[in-house]
Order: structure tokens, then sequence, then C-alpha cells
């Protein structure tokens, strides 16, 4: 919507407009949040906290380096041998022995995590039930356990068995080396060869000795991997959310995001559905709605607000102007229904009214084509025959377009137009022009062959821009603005067209002692009354 057009009422004229929008953003959120609550299974997490002991054959054990940065990427890969099929395993047969069955996405449901500034790996164990979880992260911690001890155990049985080969080894050289050092002395073999002897034994003595003493620490050492210092316990609240609560979000979003499309949607749309629509174009007054309905495929015309629409225009200033132009807005619009109907209900008020239809339309009876304005306009038939071809209608006095629709955009800009009009408005008789919409050369000719222009706005196609463009043209040839009538949008039920139209915003004079005189008297219709007498009704008087 343009920013100069303010329209009032913004936010509930939105909701009306586009609630169909809003409505389906609202069912998709709800359907959104439907699909949450549905889909949405519960879980529970127990954690279980072990603290490890630096372990031999394991990453975090005693030869690593005391710096935080070397022991922390020590305990991360700790921490990932949780993950590992032996210890998964292990766990799973834990868990089965205590009657849960952990299943076969175990590594799935695991997460491990080291403090910060600690020998701590927690594991998390996440499942569908409370005791599944418990079981789960209890089997785990121990199995994790289970793992270091036996990788530990493994280095250390190794490492031993590695010492015992060597010791064999040394005792034998040291053996063989002592028993040639005696031979030698007994020999009383040179110094020399002694003194190499010696050293040989001495060599082998203290290999012996060295080895000796890392069996001795080896088995000194702990092959404890830890403890487990925060056992897994049985969680009470699920994880996350309650979906519930997810699904109300989602709806609430969904009704915030139809709103604010509905209001987004209003600030753009230009379209002009009622009275409040015309606020900031300039045109105005608002003279009233005529509303549409298609039945059976049938159109059913306003009774009620032709007779509105008449008795309005009846009462106003447009009273004072003979020839009204009913120009279409935007091109399109049904002019030539709507100045039926409204010279119906002028008829019916004793006012003398013709039609003369100015759009190309069909213009056919029994297929023949009716003669009409172009015949009057190119020379055809005498000006002066119109009043013998108005007394052979028996019930609407209408002018058709003619035989020659094609050459009405020629023939509307030539003299004859205005000698026309001119031996219609010579007799008491109110001239409704059925025209074109103001953007055609052909509804510019019209506006100014007549005294005033009622817009007829299309309330399914119409735009604020359309009225500010016609708004504008009239006021650049000076043409008197009698306001605007609104084709509201065909409804699809099916109506009464005795239907009351609820009113808009309009301002209708009171009529005055004549015209309900008039009225009461019943006036016939074509009743031929002297210029400027009390009977003459107050539309067909010229204007001063």
């Amino acid at each position: 919507m343009n920013e100069a057009v303010l329209r009032p009422n913004y936010f509930a004229r939105a909701m009306r407009h586009h609630g169909v929008l809003a409505l389906v953003i609202l069912i998709l959120g709800a359907m959104f949040g439907a699909g949450v609550v549905a889909t949405a299974k519960p879980s529970y997490s127990s954690t279980s906290s072990v603290f490890l002991e630096p372990l031999v054959g394991n990453p975090y054990s005693p030869s690593t380096p005391t710096s935080r940065t070397e022991q922390l990427a020590a305990l991360t890969t700790e921490a990932g041998l949780v993950y590992t099929d032996a210890v998964m395993q292990s766990a799973v047969a834990q868990a089965q022995a205590d009657g849960f069955n952990l299943g076969t996405d175990v590594r799935e449901n695991i997460f491990t995590e080291v403090p910060s500034n600690s020998t701590v790996v927690q594991i998390t164990y996440t499942r569908s039930t409370p005791e599944l979880a418990q079981a789960g992260a209890q089997a785990l911690a121990e199995a994790y356990l289970g793992y270091r001890k036996d990788r530990s155990t493994n280095v250390v049985t190794a490492q031993n068995e590695l010492r015992k080969q060597q010791q064999s080894a040394i005792n034998t050289l040291l053996t063989d080396a002592s028993t040639r050092l005696n031979a030698a002395k007994l020999a009383e073999a040179d110094a020399a060869q002694i003194l190499d002897l010696q050293q040989q034994v001495t060599l082998y003595a203290g290999q012996l000795a060295t080895v000796n003493l890392d069996q001795t620490e080896a088995d000194a050492t702990s092959i404890a991997p830890g403890d487990i210092i925060s056992p897994a316990v049985l969680p009470t609240a699920k994880n996350g959310m309650n979906p519930m609560f997810l699904g109300l979000a989602a709806l609430l979003v969904g009704a915030a995001m139809g709103v604010v499309l509905a209001l987004a949607r209003e600030n753009v749309d230009q379209r002009v559905r009622d009275a409040e629509d015309f606020a900031g174009t300039g045109v105005h007054p608002v003279r009233g709605a005529i509303r549409r309905w298609k039945p059976l495929g049938e159109s059913v015309p306003d009774v009620e607000g032709y007779r509105r629409l008449a008795n309005i225009l009846g009462a106003s200033e447009t009273a004072r102007h003979k020839v009204l132009l009913l120009a279409a807005t935007p091109q399109g619009a049904d002019t030539a229904a709507v100045a039926r109907g409204v010279a119906q209900a002028f008829r019916e008020t004793g006012t003398a009214a013709v039609v003369l239809e100015a759009v190309p339309q069909a213009n056919e009876t029994d297929g023949t084509p009716r003669q009409g304005l172009t015949d009057f306009l190119n020379g055809t038939l005498p000006v002066s025959a119109v009043w013998g071809m108005l007394d052979s209608d028996g019930q609407l006095s209408v002018i058709p377009i003619g035989t020659q629709p094609k050459q009405l955009p020629a023939l509307i800009q030539g003299p004859a137009m205005a000698r026309l009009l001119k031996e219609l408005t010579r007799r008491p008789t109110v001239v409704l022009v059925a025209g074109t919409s103001l953007g055609t050369g052909i509804g510019v000719a019209l506006a100014r062959h007549t005294a005033a222009v009622l817009l007829v706005v299309d309330g399914q196609r119409a735009k604020v821009t359309d009225l500010t463009a016609s708004r504008d043209l009239l006021e650049q040839i000076g043409v008197h603005s009698a306001g605007a009538v609104l084709l509201r949008s065909p409804e699809r039920r099916q109506a009464q067209n005795t239907a009351v139209e609820p009113p808009l915003a309009i301002s209708v004079s009171s009529p005055t002692p004549e015209m309900r005189r008039r009225r009461q008297a019943g006036t016939p219709a074509g009743t031929a009354v002297q210029p400027g007498s009390k009977d003459e009704p107050l539309l067909a008087r010229p204007h001063s």
C-alpha cells in the first residue's frame, strides 16, 4: 500500500482481507506442532564419573608428562576409548547379565567429557527409559575400567616375560665369564687376559642387577585402573523441552507469521474493496455499493442497491446535472449494467431516465444488431429520431451502441455527440452514459461531453492508482466529479436480490418537499412536464 494513502482500521482490514492466508499459515504451524508432538520420543540421560589412575599401557600412564597440555591430550584419548568395540561389547554383556538389553546402537547414545583441570572422565548414556540409561552408563563405566586394567595387565605381562628372557641371557653370559675368569687365574694367565675377564663379569653383573631392579619395581607397580567416584543414578526428568511446549510454540509462531504476512499483504495491497479504501485518493463522496451475485451462473441485479444509489444521486448536488457519465474504473467495469439498474430505479421514483451505452459489448436481438449511438453519430439516423427509438422501448429507455461499434472511437470525437446529448436533455430527462475507462480516448471524450462523471469502481480489480489517475484526469479537463460507486466482488453464495446492503460511509441530504410529494403522487415514468415546473424531477433539471 502506498504510504501516502493510509487506510483506517489497518489490522482489522488486514485480517478481513487476508484472513485466509493467516489461517493457512496458522494451520501449517499447528500441523508442524502436531508432528513434533507425535514424533517426539522421550529420552533420559544418566552419567557416571570415573577417576583415572595413571596406568601402564594406557594413554594416561606414569610416563605421561606433568604438563597440563600433555595430560589433557592423554585424558581426551582415554575418553575416546569408551567408544571402542571392546568396551561396548563388554558393557552390553554386563547389562545383559543385569537384565537390561542395550541393543546394537550403543555407540550413538554415548557422550564422554573430561572436565577441566581434572583426571575424571564423565560417561553419559541416553536411552528411552530411565532404567536403560542408568544401566548403560554404569555398565560402560565398569567396562571401561576393566578395559584399562586388561590393557595394563597385558603390557605388564609382556614386560615381565621380556625381563625374564633378559635375566636368563645375562645369567648365562655372567656364568660363562666367571668360569673363564676362574680358569685363567688357575692357569696363571697373563694379567691383561684376567683383567678383561674381570671387566666382563662386572658388566654382566651390573646388567643383571638393573634388570632385577626393573622387575622389582614392576612387581611393586599398582595396576588399579581407577574408581567410579559417581555411579550412574536413575534419571527423573526427560531430556530437552516438553514436546507439548514445542507444539504450542510452533502454533504461536505460525499464528504470528500469519498475522505478519497478512499485515504485509495489506500494506502492499492497492485493491479497492470498500469505502475505507477511498480514503486519501481524493475521490469523494462514495455514493454507495452495488452487490453482485452469481447463483446458478446467472447475474442477479442488486435492486435495493440501485434504488439506494438513485435516491442518493437524486438528493445530492449531482442532481443539478442532466448528463452523468458512468466511467469504468478500471477498464472493463460493467457500467452498462449499473446504468440500467439506476435508470430503472429513477423511473420508479418518477424520474425519466435514458441509458446511452457507449461501451463495446453485445448488441443483438435475435441475431440482428440494433441501431443506436454509432448510427446517430455517423448520420445514418437523424438526431430527431431518438425519441421514436425511446418510445418503442417498453421497459427501459436504452440507446445501444449501434451497428458500428468499431467506429465509436472516431465518431465520439465529432460534434454529433454534443447534438445528440442536447436533443436528449431538451426534455426533462436524465441521461446516464455507460462509458469506458477515463484512461481511454473514448472515456475522455465522453467526459468532455458530459457535465459530471461518476466512477464505477470494480471492487474485484480496481486499485488505488486507478482512482487517483481518474481524479487527476477530471481535474485536468475541468469536469465535475460526482464521486464513485463501488461494485463489490461477486459473492459465491446464493443471495436474495432484495437483500439490503449495509450502507457505506456516505452523506445523503434530506429529500425536498417536492420530491416527497412527487413520490407520494407516483408521477409515471416518461410523463412530459415543463422544465422548471414543480413536477420536474430534481435530477432532470438543468444545472445553472
